[in-house]
């Protein structure tokens, strides 16, 4: 989330500082949903793998060299094996974002021109948004609440799973 709000920020602040244009809106619109699917894809597939038992920090999950074996569940493999997916997608929307960056300072359109205009969508719209939603008269947010409905409901669902898995360990009489 906050790898998001700092790549939202540089493409408000390269038409401000550098006085040059998004060089390619269209990819620069996709760029975020490509570095955040790829990061959500790590964080469920990540916990989906530790819900199975696989170990966070240790070079291989198969324990291949270990004294005593251990075999875990297939969806384990499976988990891990989306989490890798995942991470290339991650890491192609952040390649994605520094090669949109650099290349917007350096070869982006000129604002500082007259007759310029800008072409990404950001900057298009704002003020007439503003005024009248959000506002003191307005409570037009739906999308938002519905949004943290669902983010605290999965965050109260996974924090008792993890409740009832480690009172499991807990051997209570």
């Amino acid at each position: 989330g906050t790898t998001l709000a700092f790549m939202a920020m540089t493409y408000l602040v390269i038409p401000i500082i550098f006085q040059r244009d998004i060089i390619w809106p269209r990819l620069a619109r996709w760029q975020p949903y490509l570095f955040g699917l790829g990061v959500a894809g790590i964080s469920l597939f990540m916990m989906g793998a530790g819900t199975l038992g696989v170990p966070r920090r240790h070079w291989d999950i198969s324990l291949i060299d270990s004294i005593i074996p251990y075999e875990f569940a297939s969806g384990a493999y499976l988990m891990m094996g989306l989490n890798g997916l995942s991470a290339i997608v991650a890491a192609a929307g952040g390649l994605l974002y520094v090669v949109l960056v650099v290349a917007s300072v350096v070869a982006g359109p000129r604002l500082d021109r007259p007759g310029a205009t800008l072409t990404f969508p950001l900057h298009k719209g704002g003020a007439e948004a503003v005024s009248h939603y959000g506002s003191a008269g307005t409570l037009k947010i739906p999308g938002t609440i519905i949004l943290v409905a669902i983010f605290f409901g999965a965050f109260i669902l996974y924090y008792f799973i993890n409740w009832k898995y480690l009172s499991a360990l807990w051997l209570f009489n």
